[in-house]
């Protein structure tokens, strides 16, 4: 699985990202089931940028949510993530085999629909995807078939049960 990102957390001037092909953080699990996880430096193995570019590599996306338990189970039976740890009340990483992973933020009272990210994900078999996420409380907003560049594509727009849009992208 392939995980493209495009989330901000609130468009400060840190909130610059770029994605590259290579996996940007290992993970491995304990015999005691404790998760490990380690994050090269980013600025070692980015593409070259435009002078004077911020270039880098995405390692987390920051997605807020109403129950971080919740969030935890979608995104582990949806997208096959992993806990890796807790970072306190309310937030927890989550790690992805192929791809940048997840901060799950517990939104405040009051807070739910304020802070919304989005993500395109790719996996082998775009039905099973979205009938997983439907059966776990993600809604359909919308298809999309066609091949941009060349490349036979197939996607649907859903938003997790937080509001969080999920794009899932299939390529034929």
């Amino acid at each position: 699985m392939i995980v493209l990102a495009g989330c901000s957390s609130g468009g400060g001037a840190d909130d610059a990202a770029s994605t590259t092909t290579e996996a940007p953080a290992s993970t491995t699990t304990t015999d005691d089931g404790v998760v490990e996880m380690s994050i090269p430096d980013a600025t070692e193995s980015a593409s070259p940028a435009a002078e004077g570019a911020a270039s880098g590599t995405v390692i987390m996306l920051k997605l807020h949510v109403g129950d971080v338990d919740d969030a935890t189970t979608f995104y582990e039976t949806v997208f096959g993530a992993t806990t890796a740890y807790e970072l306190g009340d309310g937030i927890r990483v989550l790690t992805m085999a192929d791809g940048p992973g997840f901060i799950l933020i517990e939104d405040a009272p009051g807070e739910a629909d304020e802070w919304n990210g989005s993500f395109l994900i790719q996996v082998p078999d775009l039905a099973a995807a979205v009938a997983l996420a439907e059966e776990n409380g993600a809604t359909s907003e919308q298809a999309f078939e066609g091949s941009p560049g060349g490349q036979e594509a197939r996607s649907v727009d859903l938003l997790d049960p937080w509001g969080n849009q999920i794009e899932i992208l299939q390529l034929d």
